[in-house]
């Protein structure tokens, strides 16, 4: 009789840990990819409790909400001079699959995402006079100040790169402010 019940205890155990293993949530804030063998499956956008195989499909979170990232650099205008520039790309993953055979970390994601917009900042910078920059108004060696640029244009640039990742750059934000002429210049390298 003992050996019966221990028996069902430990066959009540593992049905229950099949069914633990079994059953995930998805919050409405999350995309979830499910993936066989390490190969994406299917992906799921709604809200729920799912059922996936036991020990042979994984799930994988991915946030739906707009991701912000934020790079401070400095960049040569046409005519030699150097500013400061600051920006903020707004983004976030459209094509759960695309982004996870791209990048292997969230990390990756948001530098691919402050890299493209660095290079296409860097292409703006250099073909603009620094007569240009300094109509804007309130720039000076210690402010920053937004700075009229196409952003529209921008984001098509950068969105025409990213897309193929799986990755929608909803918005760039810049400002800028005018390097010290005395500072040592860093020279960066376009990404």
């Amino acid at each position: 009789m003992k050996l019966i019940f221990t028996i069902l205890l430990l066959t009540i155990v593992f049905f229950i840990s099949i069914i633990f293993e079994a059953t995930f949530n998805i919050d409405e804030h999350d995309y979830a990819v499910i993936a066989s063998v390490g190969k994406p499956v299917k992906v799921i956008s709604s809200k729920g409790r799912y059922f996936k195989i036991p020990y042979k499909q994984d799930v994988i979170k991915i946030p739906k909400s707009l991701i912000r990232t934020e790079d401070s650099f400095q960049c040569p205008t046409k005519d030699g001079t150097y500013v400061d520039v600051k920006s903020k790309t707004q983004w976030k993953i459209i094509d759960p699959i695309k982004y996870l055979d791209f990048f292997p970390s969230l990390d990756e994601a948001k530098f691919a995402a402050a890299v493209s917009a660095r290079s296409e900042l860097f292409k703006i910078f250099e073909e603009t006079h620094i007569e240009k920059i300094k109509e804007c108004p309130e720039i000076s060696f210690d402010n920053y100040c937004d700075l009229e640029i196409h952003y529209t244009d921008i984001t098509q640039k950068i969105n025409y790169v990213l897309n193929q990742s799986g990755i929608a750059v909803a918005h760039v934000g810049i400002k800028v402010k005018l390097s010290p002429p005395n500072t040592k210049k860093i020279i960066l390298k376009r990404p």
